[in-house]
């Protein structure tokens, strides 16, 4: 069996197969010989030039690891990590009771695979024990969102906030209504509220004791603004003792639907990717994680 990746120094057989074509071709048209070239020949060209090209794009797509439960061990015996970048042509084995998630991002499919099983990554998608895995479509607004950092992985580990207080939202990418009402889980006492710009200008600082502020009308939030905000203690507080970020975008901007509770590891990851690509840090961070669930 051919391997089925090759040194960029070879050329690949579909490489050699269009440099054959190529030059036939410049031969037919140089020759003064030839016969006419029908629309025959030309539809020709056009499908294997298709074909090679699909084939040339297929074999340099990359998927990313977002999610290992269980053991999951490479041919050379190294073990699949969260957020190992795999190449088509590697393999590895899922033991039982063990699941992996593999993102693609051109296309923003995610694929889940059950152990046992025998997985290669082919130029056509993922093989499970020979068998093509079904993807899972995903929001297309995930399409080439590059899933690296592993601080996405870990945000549990990093996320530190006081175990009395957890804001609850807006957080990411809202729309201009849900940017006006903001929610935390508290246990009783009295709070201050601090909402700015991304810059450290201060939009609105109010007292809070319920759990929940709602914006003044006199306060004006801008379309695509980036804002942070947080609860401070009432009483001489200067660190925040939880804080997030969000960013407002008209209903026709594309922003991915925030996923659910429910969501896997995998949708927080790559949602958190996407957030992240936006410039939402903490906001990814926190998601990631689940601290904002």
């Amino acid at each position: 069996m051919p391997p089925m990746l090759v040194s960029p120094r070879s050329p690949n057989r579909g490489e050699l197969f269009f440099q054959r074509v190529r030059d036939s071709w410049m031969a037919r048209i140089s020759s003064s010989e030839a016969a006419p070239i029908s629309w025959l020949h030309v539809v020709g060209l056009i499908v294997v030039l298709w074909a090679v090209s699909s084939d040339s794009l297929a074999q340099a797509r990359d998927l990313v690891v977002t999610e290992v439960r269980g053991t999951a061990v490479r041919s050379n015996s190294s073990a699949v990590r969260t957020l190992d970048t795999l190449k088509v042509g590697e393999r590895f084995r899922l033991s039982s009771d063990s699941r992996v998630s593999l993102f693609a991002d051109q296309d923003a499919k995610l694929y889940e695979v059950d152990g046992p099983a025998e997985i290669v990554l082919s130029p056509k998608g993922v093989l499970a024990n020979g068998k093509a895995v079904e993807a899972r479509k995903l929001d297309d607004a995930y399409r080439n969102v590059k899933v690296n950092g592993s601080e996405l992985v870990q945000g549990s580990m990093v996320m530190r906030s006081n175990a009395s207080l957890r804001l609850l939202g807006p957080e990411g990418a809202v729309a201009p209504a849900s940017a006006r009402e903001f929610s935390w889980v508290q246990q009783p006492g009295a709070w201050r509220f601090e909402l700015a710009t991304d810059a450290g200008v201060l939009v609105h600082r109010t007292e809070a004791r319920d759990g929940r502020v709602t914006l003044p009308a006199n306060v004006a939030l801008e379309s695509g603004g980036h804002y942070v905000w947080g609860i401070l203690p009432s009483q001489g507080g200067t660190t925040p003792a939880d804080w997030t970020e969000f960013v407002v975008l008209d209903e026709a901007q594309a922003a991915p639907g925030r996923p659910g509770t429910d969501a896997s590891a995998s949708e927080r990851v790559v949602h958190g990717a996407w957030l992240k690509s936006r410039g939402l840090n903490r906001a990814a961070l926190r998601f990631a994680s689940g601290a904002a669930q």
